[in-house]
């Protein structure tokens, strides 16, 4: 306030905005002044009853992206009859000239002896250009003991999706594979950063799935 205002050396806009309430004296009352807080995160796996199964310790230490491939992370300790209902990725997508609405990751839940459990598929538009967690709902399927999560972007010289990873891992629970039948060893020693959400309690019998999914980005923890 009161100094010099110059000139932008070119044409741009700062993204900054503003919000503005409708009543002056809305929200004063209340010292939290909800309306200006920062949207809220996803809720603690704990609170939504979930049991969580990972493999990496949280920091990446680097991304690798496949063509026509994507990774595939082996989990175990499922809870007898517990169904698969969300995952976590920490990833980022990249490319330009496509429309990441349309572009699709194709995912497989299956059983160490390939019998699949649930297929399906969720947009590019989850990810976004910087790394962070994104959290994809998938409809409940009954894992076994011992389960594969593996994710296709079909990526290409056009479009795909970087995938993180935890390099303090030995690469003894993460594949790369085009599909449940196509899997093969990693070129280094890391662990893929995708995480499993299960129930608790046991889901009745039900035939796979195979649907579209929709996924959201979060920042903080899970």
């Amino acid at each position: 306030p009161g100094g010099r205002i110059t000139g932008m050396p070119r044409k741009m806009d700062w993204m900054i905005r503003a919000v503005i309430v409708r009543d002056a004296t809305e929200g004063m009352e209340d010292e939290s002044r909800s309306w200006q807080s920062p949207p809220k995160g996803p809720e603690p796996f704990e609170k939504l009853g979930l049991v969580e199964l990972r493999n990496d310790d949280g920091t990446p230490e680097g991304y690798r992206s496949f063509g026509a491939a994507g990774p595939a992370v082996r989990f175990e300790n499922a809870p007898e009859g517990s169904a698969l209902v969300r995952i976590r990725v920490y990833a980022s997508r990249y490319g330009t000239g496509y429309d990441p609405e349309r572009e699709a990751v194709d995912y497989w839940v299956f059983g160490e002896d390939g019998s699949v459990a649930a297929s399906g598929e969720f947009s590019y538009g989850v990810f976004a250009h910087e790394g962070n967690w994104v959290e994809i709902e998938l409809p409940p399927a009954k894992v076994p003991s011992a389960f594969w999560v593996l994710l296709n972007p079909h990526a290409d010289a056009r479009k795909g999706v970087y995938f993180r990873y935890d390099a303090s891992g030995s690469a003894a629970r993460s594949r790369v594979g085009s599909t449940p039948e196509n899997l093969r060893e990693l070129d280094g020693e890391w662990e893929w950063m995708i995480r499993a959400y299960l129930t608790r309690e046991p889901l009745d019998e039900a035939p796979p799935t195979h649907a579209n999914e929709k996924g959201r980005r979060s920042g903080g923890p899970f």
